[in-house]
């Protein structure tokens, strides 16, 4: 009697723990899909908010040191214009007078630089470069390119602080936005926060994406307006080595709001470059 009551109570508690096996693995794909639904709405509407607006502004302030810059910009479809200010070494800016500056319209890029310095040569002021925006396309291994219609996917005219503003020499806006895709594609892979942050006057839904290859370690943190689905704050940590990521860069959009008035490329201008910047390129062209 003993041997089979025992038997008996073995096979009971075998059977109870596969069947609560078999809960915690469907609570799990559960909880899976479920996650997957939340990223696949947040991604949508993110998304659906760039490629359906007329026109974008933005504001902001982005540290990376030992720079910090302020970037002024204003998006449409096929069109922009964007002033970047180096606050690296001062406190205030001069709106008419930015360091750097892109308008985008007509299929061509204008890139300002208040001072250029060439490789081998001495810095020269106030340079205006025009130049058809393109981007490059492989086929069969080798290379073509394609009018972009978003805007540069470069800067022409380099400078040390130009990894940090890329993001802002195209349009984020308009149903070609690659921004649109990008946010997207990080929201797909990230990880979504149970628990929303507050950035200035925005609920924020946090996203986390991490990307390890080797000792090196890159953690970047998106920020969106769980209200407008517009960023606020996009931070990256990084880690090479031993050690805990440390953040490198941080963007604070100050300022973001998308006007239902799209821009009017007949009045987008660069109203702080001369005549004589004008001239020179014209002579330069012909």
């Amino acid at each position: 009697m003993f041997p089979a009551l025992v038997s008996y109570l073995i096979l009971g508690l075998a059977s109870g723990d596969a069947l609560h096996q078999q809960a915690s693995q469907r609570a799990s794909t559960k909880r899976s899909e479920n996650n997957d639904a939340i990223r696949r709405d947040l991604a949508e509407r993110v998304a659906g908010t760039l490629k359906s607006a007329r026109s974008l502004v933005m504001e902001v302030e982005i540290r990376a040191e030992p720079h910090r810059l302020r970037v002024l910009t204003e998006m449409a479809p096929a069109l922009l214009r964007t002033r970047v200010y180096d606050l690296s070494n001062t406190e205030s800016c001069d709106l008419d007078r930015p360091d750097t500056a892109f308008l985008f319209k007509n299929g061509v890029m204008s890139e300002y630089r208040a001072v250029w310095r060439p490789e081998n040569g001495l810095p020269l002021k106030s340079v205006l470069l025009q130049y058809p925006a393109v981007f490059a396309v492989q086929e069969n291994s080798g290379e073509s390119w394609t009018p972009d219609p978003n805007g540069s996917q470069h800067a022409i005219l380099g400078h040390p602080t130009d990894c940090l503003i890329g993001s802002y020499i195209q349009s984020w806006v308009g149903p070609f936005s690659e921004k649109a895709g990008y946010f997207a594609g990080v929201i797909g892979e990230g990880e979504i926060s149970p628990i929303h942050e507050r950035i200035s006057d925005s609920d924020c839904i946090v996203v986390t994406k991490k990307q390890e290859m080797g000792n090196y370690i890159r953690i970047d943190r998106y920020y969106f307006d769980k209200d407008k689905m517009l960023p606020r704050r996009w931070q990256t940590l990084e880690r090479e080595g031993e050690g805990e990521p440390k953040v490198t860069r941080v963007r604070d959009f100050v300022k973001i709001h998308i006007d239902e008035q799209t821009l009017d490329s007949r009045t987008l201008s660069l109203p702080f470059v001369g005549t004589r910047q004008q001239e020179a390129l014209s002579d330069s062209e012909e």
